[in-house]
């Protein structure tokens, strides 16, 4: 909660899942992304919401160094009811204000679909 770029995105994911690893590759590469969080106005939060904290750790190097990674500790996420996982990847587009712009997104099109309409064309 205490990130303070412009938007967060919440990516709920587990280390070993092939999709996730093609979430992971495509964020870390997109071009319209990218440069938002080159320059602060993107923070990614990748949440490990499983208690396998071993496999966790393991992977820690297969995620970008200027992404917040974390788990979650007592699974809320997984067993509360402020996330609805449906499926892993998730992700989570939270602006400023911490409120969800996008919700239950399992590839990145619609956050750059969001960025590109409702960011980037007002500073063009």
């Amino acid at each position: 909660y205490g990130i303070k770029s412009e938007y967060t995105i919440i990516y709920i994911y587990n280390p070993d899942c092939n999709a996730c690893a093609e979430v992971t590759q495509a964020l870390s590469n997109s071009e319209i992304l990218g440069p938002l969080m080159d320059k602060g106005i993107l923070t990614v939060a990748a949440i490990y919401p499983d208690e396998d904290l071993a496999l966790w750790r393991e992977h820690l190097k297969d995620m970008p160094k200027n992404w917040v990674n974390g788990y979650n500790k007592g699974q809320t996420i997984r067993n509360g009811a402020v996330y609805d996982l449906r499926a892993i990847p998730t992700l989570y587009l939270r602006n400023s204000s911490k409120d969800v712009v996008i919700k239950d997104a399992a590839t990145i099109p619609p956050i750059e679909n969001y960025f590109y309409m409702n960011y980037m064309q007002k500073r063009l």
